[in-house]
């Protein structure tokens, strides 16, 4: 069963645009659908939180047309940490853990009746699932704060800040279970971390709660037979797209690493969630769009559709490009992608960002070049050797390096325009500052 993630806190598509999306990824051989909605919802339990860009009526029509398509979907939300976009608000301040913006505390009063309150809101606005998933990962502040680390003190089994995870997202979980009459779902990193004590806590939970095993790098098989012995409820779970180095000023990420990634995942013999992310999290800045991850939407529904697609090598190819610093090669590449066969607008649309984003990492390593020389020629000046001529050349090469910034940018917000996605001020001004003078 192809499973896929789609985190919607970063760039997202029009919901129209999205239907598209939907019909491909159903052409794909995806049947199962998790959306991650985070602060893009209009979310009644939490007031004034938010950008609210689908509103409960999108919700729903999305949602029905994808079980239309034969999607099961299924709710993504966070109950503990990675919270950022409710507890960056004044109004929400007061739950955080240690005045931090990642967690909750799960030790405020009004902390489990709010994620409770907001558990029965996302299970009325999608009645068709059978699951929601209530995160739980990362939760790196937890117990930090006088409240929790008296709880901790007190604790009489001595169970550390494992305990307070276990106390309240098993208690969420029961709630789904004896409440809802759904089946709950978390990540499983927080009980990878002293997997000599925390693997105890996994009988808090109720027998139908499902355990997510993400790896996003090579060992995806770390603690992987832990949880197998356990005799839990187990998924994996991949990353087409996750944090990369540079990522705040880059348009395209290592394909190698998440193809590795998932081949390491296609090895196991289990159900694999395959997760695409938007944004580190909800106050960092945004990877972009998913066009450049069509090649691993096809590979990760069906590795040998892949291997027969026309597309075959090109990430390859994508990678050595960008990893050269050459900028030549780059647009020569850039170039050639705007030639490749395509089958279907999804494909067209990859098609046109995999060379915008060629052209950006030649225009982002001509700038860097640039900028350098520029440093080198005024420390020259500082001991009195003003070279005129090179600096008459820099000069004339910034009005080119302009000139094709403007160019690329005006193409890429026709792109944006185009197909339908958000946040193209955020996303521009990021990668701008990338392209230092």
């Amino acid at each position: 069963m192809a499973c896929l993630h789609l985190d919607l806190k970063g760039t997202i598509p029009a919901p129209d645009q999205f239907q598209q999306w939907l019909h491909w990824f159903r052409s794909c051989g995806y049947h199962t659908l998790y959306l991650e909605f985070d602060h893009q919802a209009a979310w009644k339990t939490w007031d004034f939180a938010g950008t609210k860009r689908y509103l409960n009526d999108d919700i729903r029509t999305l949602t029905e047309f994808a079980v239309g398509l034969g999607f099961h979907v299924i709710p993504v939300i966070q109950v503990l940490g990675h919270m950022e976009w409710l507890l960056k608000l004044e109004k929400w301040a007061y739950l955080r853990e240690n005045n931090k913006l990642n967690s909750i505390c799960p030790c405020h009063p009004d902390s489990m009746k709010l994620i409770k309150q907001w558990i029965d809101e996302v299970v009325e606005l999608f009645p068709a699932s059978k699951h929601i998933h209530l995160g739980g990962d990362e939760t790196w502040n937890l117990g930090t704060c006088p409240a929790c680390q008296e709880v901790i003190k007190n604790d009489p089994l001595q169970r550390g800040e494992m305990g307070l995870y276990a106390d309240h997202v098993a208690e969420l979980c029961r709630y789904v279970v004896e409440e809802k009459h759904k089946t709950p779902m978390i990540w499983n990193d927080m009980f990878c971390r002293d997997t000599g004590k925390s693997m105890e806590y996994l009988r808090n939970f109720p027998s139908e709660t499902v355990f997510v095993h993400w790896k996003y790098a090579d060992d995806v098989e770390e603690h992987l037979q832990l949880f197998r012995n356990s005799g839990c409820n187990l998924l994996g779970a991949s990353a087409l797209r996750c944090n990369w180095k540079g990522h705040e000023n880059s348009m395209l990420f290592p394909y190698n690493d998440r193809f590795r990634n998932l081949e390491q995942w296609q090895k196991q013999d289990m159900t694999v969630i395959h997760t695409v992310w938007t944004r580190p999290n909800s106050v960092r800045p945004i990877y972009g769009t998913w066009a450049p991850l069509v090649p691993l939407f096809i590979a990760a529904a069906d590795p040998e559709a892949w291997k027969k697609h026309p597309w075959f090598g090109i990430t390859e190819k994508i990678d050595a490009a960008v990893n050269s610093r050459d900028p030549a090669e780059c647009l020569t590449l850039a170039e050639k992608i705007l030639s490749l066969p395509v089958g279907n607008d999804m494909e067209e649309e990859a098609r046109y960002y995999l060379s915008l984003g060629l052209r950006f990492e030649a225009l982002h390593t001509k700038a860097l070049e640039l900028f350098l020389q520029q440093r080198v020629l005024e420390e020259m000046e500082r001991f009195d050797f003003c070279d005129t001529n090179k600096k008459a050349a820099l000069d004339k090469i910034k009005k080119s390096l302009l000139d094709d910034v403007a160019i690329w940018e005006k193409e890429l917000a026709a792109y944006w325009k185009k197909y339908k996605w958000s946040d193209f001020d955020e996303y521009i001004a990021c990668r701008h500052a990338g392209l230092i003078y």
